[in-house]
């Protein structure tokens, strides 16, 4: 697979962590995680908006954006002290 240099590759700061997922960051930029499916189920919905506040929230993250959805948040791939987020919570079932 030939590797598209056109990807936007960013830093930035996550501000807060909303409902399904969305990061605000410090720019003003709304991330959601590529190939990520955040489940119907409150409760289980809950638990992984949590487990992704726990990760990122007021952290330094390291993105790629790979699009842009209808509502203009940035479909990205995000990574937080070396670790991949989109593949943690795809890894738990939520892909």
């Amino acid at each position: 697979m030939e590797r598209d240099e056109s990807v936007l590759k960013r830093w930035g700061r996550v501000v807060d962590v909303v409902e399904s997922g969305v990061l605000y960051m410090e720019d003003a930029e709304r991330l959601i995680l590529h190939q990520v499916k955040f489940p119907d189920s409150p409760d289980k919905r809950v638990e992984v908006e949590a487990l992704l506040m726990n990760m990122v929230s007021d952290k330094i993250v390291y993105y790629s954006v790979s699009g842009v959805d209808k509502l203009g948040r940035l479909e990205s791939t995000v990574w937080v002290d070396g670790v991949e987020v989109n593949k943690l919570i795809r890894d738990k079932g939520y892909g």
